[in-house]
Protein backbone atom coordinates (compact mmCIF):
# COMPACT_ATOMS: atom_id res chain seq x y z
CA UNK A 1 0.00 0.00 0.00
CA UNK A 2 2.03 3.10 -1.12
CA UNK A 3 0.16 5.89 0.95
CA UNK A 4 0.22 3.90 4.10
CA UNK A 5 2.03 5.45 6.89
CA UNK A 6 5.02 3.88 8.72
CA UNK A 7 3.25 3.03 12.19
CA UNK A 8 -0.22 2.33 12.80
CA UNK A 9 -2.40 3.00 15.48
CA UNK A 10 -4.10 -0.40 17.22
CA UNK A 11 -7.05 1.19 15.51
CA UNK A 12 -5.94 1.66 12.40
CA UNK A 13 -4.51 -1.99 12.65
CA UNK A 14 -7.75 -3.51 14.24
CA UNK A 15 -10.09 -1.21 11.17
CA UNK A 16 -7.42 -2.93 8.33
CA UNK A 17 -7.70 -6.37 9.27
CA UNK A 18 -11.74 -5.92 10.51
CA UNK A 19 -11.36 -7.18 13.68
CA UNK A 20 -11.92 -5.41 17.32
CA UNK A 21 -8.81 -3.46 18.49
CA UNK A 22 -8.93 -5.81 22.09
CA UNK A 23 -8.00 -8.55 19.63
CA UNK A 24 -5.08 -6.75 18.29
CA UNK A 25 -4.16 -6.14 21.45
CA UNK A 26 -4.50 -9.74 22.67
CA UNK A 27 -1.87 -10.83 19.86
CA UNK A 28 0.31 -8.05 21.19
CA UNK A 29 0.46 -9.59 25.05
CA UNK A 30 0.71 -12.93 23.48
CA UNK A 31 3.31 -11.69 21.27
CA UNK A 32 2.35 -12.17 17.85
CA UNK A 33 2.11 -8.88 16.49
CA UNK A 34 5.45 -6.52 17.35
CA UNK A 35 4.63 -3.09 18.68
CA UNK A 36 6.30 -0.20 19.93
CA UNK A 37 5.45 2.78 22.68
CA UNK A 38 7.65 5.98 22.01
CA UNK A 39 4.86 7.48 24.34
CA UNK A 40 1.70 7.13 25.64
CA UNK A 41 0.12 5.90 22.30
CA UNK A 42 0.45 2.28 21.32
CA UNK A 43 2.06 2.17 17.32
CA UNK A 44 2.63 -1.09 15.19
CA UNK A 45 5.26 -0.73 12.66
CA UNK A 46 3.95 -1.46 9.09
CA UNK A 47 5.85 -4.16 7.90
CA UNK A 48 5.92 -5.90 11.54
CA UNK A 49 2.18 -6.05 10.94
CA UNK A 50 2.67 -7.41 7.13
CA UNK A 51 4.70 -10.12 9.04
CA UNK A 52 2.53 -10.90 11.14
CA UNK A 53 -0.47 -11.02 8.31
CA UNK A 54 1.97 -13.39 6.51
CA UNK A 55 2.46 -15.86 9.41
CA UNK A 56 -1.51 -16.56 9.54
CA UNK A 57 -1.29 -17.61 5.91
CA UNK A 58 -3.15 -20.87 5.19
CA UNK A 59 -2.25 -23.47 2.67
CA UNK A 60 -4.08 -23.28 -0.59
CA UNK A 61 -6.96 -26.02 0.01
CA UNK A 62 -6.09 -26.84 3.51
CA UNK A 63 -8.46 -25.19 5.38
CA UNK A 64 -6.12 -24.41 8.93
CA UNK A 65 -3.10 -25.50 7.37
CA UNK A 66 -0.18 -22.92 7.69
CA UNK A 67 2.35 -22.40 5.22
CA UNK A 68 5.51 -23.93 6.14
CA UNK A 69 3.55 -25.76 8.82
CA UNK A 70 5.24 -29.66 9.08
CA UNK A 71 2.23 -32.11 8.09
CA UNK A 72 1.58 -35.50 10.22
CA UNK A 73 0.84 -37.46 7.18
CA UNK A 74 2.64 -40.28 7.53
CA UNK A 75 4.56 -39.62 11.03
Amino acid sequence: MPDTPEFLTLQEVADLLRVDARTVHRWIAAGRLVSYMPGRVRLIKRTDLDAFIESTREAPGRRGTKVGAKSEVGA
